[in-house]
């Protein structure tokens, strides 16, 4: 191989592997903020202690951990 494929194959290369690379990246990263999160037709994020009936249950929001949590 001559200098000029070489010097190619290398920049193909590093070019390859950023884009490998992208694909690691977490897609949390690249979410946007969470405006209104909706439980059975109500924003849990501004109802009374984060909490929704949802059928039998109550949906429970928990922001320091940002989960759910459904309870029957």
């Amino acid at each position: 191989m001559d200098i000029r494929k070489k010097g190619k194959m290398k920049v193909l290369s590093l070019i390859l592997s950023l884009v490998l690379m992208m694909g690691f990246v977490p897609s949390a990263v690249f979410a946007a903020p969470i405006e209104g999160l909706w439980v059975n037709g109500v924003n849990i994020l501004t109802a009374e202690n984060n909490t929704v009936a949802c059928g039998s249950g109550t949906a429970v929001y928990d922001p320091t951990t940002a989960t759910i949590i459904l309870i029957r």
